[in-house]
């Protein structure tokens, strides 16, 4: 739309876009205190400050793709037709941003969890939950490396590395789903 909204959104964006998200986490999670007994109230509290410190690269992306939309010939020609703004948004953008929006999500849980484990492996999360990052603090500080149990930090290791990577692997195929330039143009049969 523009205007003052689009301003102090923008302004919003920017104060979360400085902020820093991990100390930011690691302060937040030491003063609410994340050891609790309650597994499901502290994941939920987890997710929500994941959420709250990591939205503004994903709104970020997003509003320079709207604004580019927004300058385009279909979007004047659904104005010139009398259109509203539901309709042009949900119709006309909406289509054209869908290939962006699964890509902002599938980052987004990706870094939710690469920071959330980040977070347990620091010793800053829950401890009472099982997670991959739990156990490779309890292999760090139970210094599992010096005493060969290599088991104890390399599977919970892959385990992340391959949820990352099978993540940007849907990334890259989404992308090629949605950009033609990316496809590949399979030979003619002779």
């Amino acid at each position: 739309l523009g205007g003052w909204v689009d301003d102090a959104l923008s302004m919003v964006m920017n104060v979360f876009l400085i902020l820093p998200q991990l100390p930011l986490l690691i302060v937040i999670s030491a003063y609410v205190g994340l050891r609790g007994d309650q597994p499901v109230a502290t994941a939920l509290l987890m997710a929500a400050v994941i959420t709250i410190t990591g939205w503004a690269w994903g709104g970020r992306v997003m509003r320079a793709q709207t604004l580019s939309l927004r300058s385009r010939d279909f979007v004047d020609a659904a104005k010139v037709n009398g259109e509203g703004t539901t309709h042009i948004v949900f119709r006309d953008m909406m289509p054209n941003m869908l290939a962006l929006i699964v890509n902002t999500v599938i980052l987004s849980t990706m870094g939710a969890i690469v920071t959330e484990s980040t977070l347990d492996v620091l010793g800053v999360g829950s401890m009472s939950q099982v997670t991959w990052g739990t156990i490779l603090f309890n292999a760090i500080s139970q210094s599992t490396l010096f005493t060969h149990e290599w088991w104890c930090f390399v599977f919970p290791g892959m385990a992340i590395v391959a949820t990352v990577m099978s993540m940007i692997l849907m990334n890259n195929g989404v992308d090629a789903l949605a950009n033609p330039r990316l496809r590949r143009i399979k030979p003619p049969k002779r």
